[in-house]
C-alpha cells in the first residue's frame, strides 16, 4: 500500500466511524507536528489568543489557551502545583532520573 493510501485510509476510518478508536488508530499511526508563531508578553497578538484552538488543562481541571499558557499562565500553574521531588517520588514511586 502506497503512503497516500495508508494515510487516506486512515482518514476514512476516522470520518466514517467517528470513533474514538478511529482517531485513537490514526494518532498512533501519524506524527504530527503543529507550528504557529511564538508570543511573550512583548509581542502577543490577541487576535490570535482569540482564534487558538488549542488548550492545556491544568490539574483543577481549569482550561487555558497555549498562544497565552507561557506567557501568562506557566507560573501560577506551576507555583500552585508544584511538589518537592522527594514527595514526587513518594506519590510515585519512582526516582528523579527514572521515566516518568
Amino acid at each position: 500500500m502506497a503512503k497516500s493510501e495508508f494515510v487516506r485510509s486512515l482518514i476514512k476510518n476516522v470520518v466514517t466511524k467517528g470513533s474514538y478508536e478511529a482517531l485513537g488508530d490514526l494518532m498512533r499511526r501519524i506524527v504530527m507536528i503543529g507550528i504557529m508563531h511564538f508570543q511573550d508578553v512583548w509581542n502577543i497578538d490577541v487576535d490570535r489568543v482569540q482564534k487558538c484552538a488549542i488548550h492545556y488543562v491544568t490539574p483543577d481541571g481549569k482550561i487555558r489557551c497555549f498562544c497565552t499558557y507561557n506567557s501568562i499562565h506557566r507560573s501560577n500553574v506551576e507555583k500552585q502545583f508544584a511538589i518537592p521531588v522527594a514527595e514526587w517520588s513518594k506519590r510515585t514511586g519512582k526516582k528523579m532520573n527514572e521515566p516518568a
